[in-house]
């Protein structure tokens, strides 16, 4: 994957709210790493090379190193895999265990309408 293309993979993960690598960023410190998240495809770690930290969680901004360790070619698995997930459905065959999905994949899944 070219540098550039990580990046915006990096910046598109990190602008979305519920990501992981958002998450893991607010809760390190700088310096520290993080546990190892997958995306499709591959493996990463990050590391918080530095954040200025600011009134909302949201505005916070950092500077990270995210390490990468794909496990499928990035090229075609990442759009295969998306799409097998775009194809799926969720049943939620028992309701107590509904709040436990993440909102955002119940609705990719199709078990909730938006």
């Amino acid at each position: 994957m070219e540098l550039q293309e990580l990046m915006s993979e990096l910046a598109r993960l990190l602008s979305r709210r519920s990501s992981t690598p958002r998450r893991e960023a607010l809760r390190l410190a700088p310096g520290a790493c993080s546990e190892v998240f997958e995306t499709p495809g591959c493996f990463h770690v990050l590391r918080v090379k530095s954040r200025e930290e600011a009134s909302l969680p949201g505005q916070t901004r950092f500077t990270i190193g995210l390490f990468n360790f794909p496990f499928l070619d990035v090229e075609t698995s990442r759009a295969d895999t998306e799409a097998a997930i775009d194809r799926s459905r969720l049943t939620i065959v028992d309701e107590t265990w509904r709040d436990a999905v993440p909102l955002a994949l119940r609705y990719r899944l199709h078990a909730e309408n938006p």
